[in-house]
């Protein structure tokens, strides 16, 4: 287990008149003074399957700042002179917990907590900074703050660039999120999905099931919620072309879901992607399906992939969810791989040699297609970032694929009149 101390300062506007919560609320939610009560501690414990401690936080203050509440002028680049923007009173809070003998240097993060409505944010991510107040002080947004400065960005949905769109996930707080009630701290959850931890090193590689995109394989796998550690079995399945699958149970800091559910996740950009089930929703239940490609039977040439991923069982009183999972890696015979010799220009003939013998490829046609696709699917093997290799290697073997659909469909709409004529005059 990691040690990560946060030291969190408790500050106010020079004219805050308020009375702030007792300094055992701040206690009893960021350090090990209030663990098993769904704090922070136990938050990050559960979302790094143990990795993190957090409990050796300590919270300091309150500290009074010098300036009013009338000179901060909020989430802005360049205040107005004699007023400061949020880099500015992180840094104002900072250098009072200094002033008053806090030493800083010696924890990993810094949380600052003020009176009233002031501002919410973390991070730049990887910066263990987070800044909250008295109306967000809850494992929800802080989960979703904090998380920032591990390095953690917002969550997003399949085939949109905007934030905030995984409800299922902390990292979607607070625009949809399924954040549930709590009697102490007002809003606990939801968790993190599998790619967050996974992009953060705190997934416990060790049970989650994978498998090659080069192998053909159809198997069953009984899946233990994400979160739940203490029972023995899978937490997670890889299947081919990065997706991550996890079985979520309506419970603990995802008991705010509608259902317990599947949940498969992409993840590029350091954003978390939830993507989008056969029948339109995210959320898996018996008897839906993720998949990608489509699967080809009795095709002696395959050059796309078929990935499936369908929902058997969820068991709620077990704790299980039960998967399948088919994937059909592309095939092509080795007989038929080829070696090209001279490349395929526009206006020219390209040469390669197949069982021993010089084929020609003239300039055009189904063989100019899959030569080219070919030489681009083995260059994207040189492509360093995973998800564009893999896009670009995706789209070379769809190229071909349809190269090879649309001729099929050619010889097979050729007919034989002699033959068809002599019958419709029967």
């Amino acid at each position: 287990m990691i040690t990560r101390r946060w030291a969190v300062l408790l500050c106010k506007f020079a004219d805050d008149q308020a009375v702030p919560p007792p300094l055992l609320h701040y206690q009893r939610l960021f350090t090990g003074v209030g663990a098993g009560s769904s704090n922070m501690v136990d938050y990050f414990r559960d979302m790094s399957h143990g990795q993190l401690d957090l409990s050796g936080s300590q919270v300091f203050g309150w500290f009074t700042l010098t300036q009013n509440r009338s000179a901060y002028a909020g989430n802005i680049a360049t205040p107005p002179a004699g007023q400061f923007n949020r880099n500015g009173l992180f840094a104002l809070c900072q250098q009072a917990a200094l002033n008053n003998g806090v030493p800083l240097g010696t924890f990993d993060g810094t949380v600052v907590s003020m009176i009233g409505n002031v501002d919410l944010w973390g991070g730049p991510p990887g910066v263990m900074n987070a800044f909250c107040d008295t109306l967000s002080l809850s494992p929800s947004p802080l989960g979703q703050e904090m998380g920032h400065g591990y390095g953690l960005d917002h969550a997003r949905q399949e085939g949109s660039e905007a934030d905030y769109m995984d409800p299922w996930d902390v990292m979607s707080v607070y625009d949809s999120a399924f954040m549930a009630p709590q009697g102490e701290w007002g809003t606990i959850g939801p968790g993190l999905n599998a790619q967050c931890m996974r992009s953060r090193g705190w997934l416990d590689e060790t049970r989650v099931w994978k498998a090659s995109a080069s192998e053909t394989f159809e198997t069953v796998l009984q899946l233990r919620p994400l979160h739940r550690r203490d029972l023995t079995g899978l937490l997670a399945a890889e299947v081919p072309g990065g997706f991550l699958v996890e079985y979520r149970q309506k419970e603990r800091w995802d008991q705010w879901f509608t259902r317990s559910a599947v949940l498969v996740h992409s993840f590029a950009e350091n954003h978390s992607y939830i993507m989008r089930g056969t029948s339109g929703n995210f959320d898996l239940v018996a008897g839906d399906s993720f998949q990608r490609g489509t699967k080809r039977e009795g095709i002696l040439i395959n050059f796309s992939s078929f990935t499936k991923v369908e929902v058997v069982t969820i068991d709620e009183a077990a704790h299980a969810a039960t998967i399948r999972l088919v994937h059909q890696a592309p095939f092509v015979p080795p007989s038929l791989v080829a070696q090209v010799l001279v490349g395929i220009t526009g206006d020219g003939p390209g040469l390669f040699i197949l069982g021993g013998k010089l084929h020609r490829v003239p300039p055009r046609g189904l063989a100019e297609d899959l030569v080219a696709n070919l030489g681009a699917y083995l260059d994207a093997g040189e492509i360093s970032n995973t998800n564009v290799r893999t896009q670009v290697q995706r789209e070379a073997l769809g190229a071909m694929t349809r190269s090879i659909e649309s001729r099929m469909s050619e010889l097979g709409s050729t007919r034989s009149p002699a033959i068809n004529a002599q019958r419709e005059n029967e």
